[in-house]
């Protein structure tokens, strides 16, 4: 009997965090988000030296687009919810102990399909790893080196 009990407390569980992939705690809420790349994610040559996923005949690095979606916890049909403010932002950590952002990336939101899409990411070649980062913007004093609420780091294939 307590078998059954463990495997059934397991399968709830297990079931609760597919509905729930990753989360992240606004003034809203506890939110639940998920993430796809429907172009990337490229990781570019260093300073033009490289030639890893640079454009077909441009020389020019390519850009990534990820789209994300946001959905309040426990809400298992996933109704969108839309984050006023929201920034969404790649960051590299660098091995010495640097770190800094990438070209300015665009923000849209589609509201027919309740997701939020980050095209013009660019993820350079260095000594280190890149993260995505959240932010929900209050003012104009960021920033983005502290001022996130959830990341995850970027796997390049």
């Amino acid at each position: 009997m307590k078998k059954l009990i463990a495997l059934t407390i397991a399968l709830f569980s297990l079931n609760a965090f597919s509905h729930c992939p990753n989360e992240i705690v606004l003034e809203q809420g506890e939110l639940c988000f998920n993430y796809t790349w429907t172009n990337g994610p490229h990781l570019n040559g260093a300073h033009g030296g490289g030639h890893h996923h640079m454009m077909k005949n441009t020389g020019r690095p390519m850009a990534s687009t990820l789209e994300v979606a946001f959905w309040k916890h426990g809400d298992s049909t996933h109704a969108p919810v839309q984050i006023e403010g929201l920034r969404i932002y790649p960051w590299m950590i660098m091995n010495n102990g640097m770190e800094h952002g990438s070209r300015p990336e665009t923000l849209t939101y589609d509201s027919a399909r309740g997701i939020y899409i980050v095209s013009d990411l660019y993820f350079s070649k260095m000594m280190g790893y890149w993260e995505v980062r959240f932010a929900v913007l209050a003012g104009s004093d960021f920033d983005p080196k502290s001022d996130y609420v959830q990341k995850f780091e970027v796997e390049f294939k």
